[in-house]
């Protein structure tokens, strides 16, 4: 298996401590290539969010299909029971000029509160753990019957540790700060 997050490997071999694994480097298609040109790699785990802005995708048989793909890939989804994304995946930021009152007001107009609340706890629970970009940590959070639920792990300082809990929505900071004082427990 190929990848370069720390935060992918640590779950996947979480799930199958006997599997080797590699760095793999390079952009999307740079990796695709690799994987079907090096026998010694079997597989690669990639964000489905980069692969879907990316346009490519899986097909019911599980062929992967998008521009540039090698002939002869498959792929499968993982599900976020299986492995949760890195903190705020596939959200859209939006940075604009410091006082700048009509584009902030058009920006406001763009938000949509349920994600940011989501982003929020996660981004929250990232903070208290200390971590970035780079951390063995991942955390998703959901909007579920007006709740906000949230999900996270940590392979930090040791064995993997994870967390759930929810609130309601407007506690999304709580939240993430209370999962991330659970992982340090």
């Amino acid at each position: 298996m190929a990848t370069s997050s720390t935060r992918r490997r640590a779950q996947v071999l979480a799930q199958n401590p006997r599997l080797r694994s590699v760095d793999i480097r390079g952009n999307v298609v740079t990796r695709l290539i690799k994987l079907a040109e090096k026998a010694e790699l079997d597989a690669t785990v990639l964000a489905l969010a980069g692969m879907t802005r990316l346009n490519f995708h899986v097909t019911r048989e599980g062929r992967l299909e998008g521009d540039a793909v090698p002939d002869g890939l498959l792929a499968t989804i993982l599900e976020t029971e299986v492995m949760l994304p890195c903190v705020g995946q596939g959200a859209i930021g939006i940075e604009i000029r410091e006082d700048d009152e009509r584009l902030a007001a058009l920006c406001e107009r763009l938000n949509h509160f349920s994600t940011r609340q989501c982003v929020t706890a996660e981004r929250a629970f990232l903070a208290a753990m200390g971590g970035g970009c780079q951390s063995p940590l991942a955390a998703y959070a959901e909007v579920i019957g007006g709740q906000l639920r949230m999900r996270a792990v940590s392979f930090a300082n040791g064995p993997m540790r994870s967390a759930e809990a929810k609130r309601p929505l407007r506690d999304a900071v709580e939240l993430g700060e209370q999962l991330a004082a659970q992982l340090k427990e």
